[in-house]
C-alpha cells in the first residue's frame, strides 16, 4: 500500500512540465530595471527559438554583461552565459510578482543575493 501511494505521487510529480508554469518566456519580453541601483537592466525577447536576456550594467561595469540563454522552471532559473567558453546552464532562484521579478545573484552584484526587477515596459 505504501508502496502504491509512492508510485502515485511520483506520476503526478513527474506529469508536471513547463506548461504548469506560473510564468512563461512571452510574459518576461521587454525591460527590466533592477529597483536598488537602477543602473542594471534586463532585455528579454526570443530569438531562433531561443528564450534570451541581456544583462546591461552601469557605465564602466562588464563583469558578466551580454546576453544570457535561459530556462524557466517553477521556482527557478537556469541560465547560460552566451560569451562563457563553458557551456554550462547554472540554476538561481527566480520568481514572479506583478510587475515584479526576483532573481539570485547570477552576475555578482553588490545590492544582495536576491535582485529585484521591475518592468519598464
Amino acid at each position: 500500500m505504501k508502496y502504491s501511494i509512492l508510485f502515485a505521487l511520483f506520476l503526478l510529480l513527474s506529469a508536471c512540465s513547463e506548461d504548469d508554469l506560473n510564468i512563461s518566456p512571452s510574459d518576461l519580453h521587454g525591460e527590466w530595471v533592477e529597483v536598488i541601483s537602477q543602473t542594471d537592466t534586463l532585455f528579454f525577447e526570443s530569438r531562433n527559438n531561443s528564450n534570451i536576456f541581456h544583462l546591461k550594467r552601469a557605465q564602466g561595469v562588464k563583469l558578466r554583461t551580454g546576453p544570457y540563454e535561459y530556462r524557466l522552471t517553477e521556482d527557478k532559473i537556469s541560465l547560460y552565459w552566451m560569451l562563457s567558453s563553458n557551456y554550462t546552464f547554472n540554476d538561481y532562484h527566480f520568481n514572479t510578482a506583478g510587475n515584479r521579478l526576483e532573481i539570485g545573484n547570477f552576475y555578482e552584484s553588490t545590492t544582495g543575493e536576491i535582485l529585484t526587477f521591475e518592468k519598464t515596459d
